[in-house]
């Protein structure tokens, strides 16, 4: 069952730039939620594997840490992407639709936060995932960088 708890696998709602209310599946799993959303060892030192796929509309494109592997059609029309097994430790899949920009609509303010979201993230790719502090209570080091980074990337992008 998914809530709006902001804990584990939840929905969140948001408006869009065309002012119409969207829904959208997010995870915080961090630091010990990760239990709730699939069989784990909720430790930051015991990093796993995940096969990930996404069953979504054809006018969604879908990312993950992994690359696309294959797409399958379904019978219903719907897409069946499969990323390869590279994701370690956390569940992360953006839908474009989330972060989505749009030029000649938006403002100043969801230019800079559709960056800083993607360049915080991006970051924890890398220093939060692939290097990881051993335990939680070291956990303010992977987000401390990726929220400093957010701010140096955001400002070389968007002075």
């Amino acid at each position: 069952r998914l809530d709006r708890n902001l804990r584990g696998l939840y929905l969140s709602d948001y408006i869009d730039v065309n002012g119409i209310s969207r829904t959208l599946l997010a995870s915080q799993i961090e630091p010990t939620c990760g239990q709730s959303v699939f069989p784990c060892i909720d430790e930051p030192a015991r990093k796993a594997i995940f096969h990930i796929s996404v069953i979504h509309d054809p006018s969604y494109a879908v990312w993950s840490n992994g690359e696309l592997d294959r797409s399958e059609i379904l019978m219903d029309g719907r897409i069946l992407s499969h990323f390869t097994p590279t994701m370690k430790h956390v569940l992360l899949i953006y839908i474009e639709n989330a972060l989505r920009f749009d030029e000649k609509t938006g403002s100043a303010l969801q230019q800079q936060t559709v960056t800083a979201i993607a360049i915080h993230e991006t970051v924890h790719q890398w220093f939060g995932n692939l290097v990881l502090p051993s335990w939680w209570s070291e956990l303010w080091l992977k987000k401390d960088f990726a929220s400093y980074m957010q701010s140096v990337g955001s400002n070389f992008i968007e002075p």
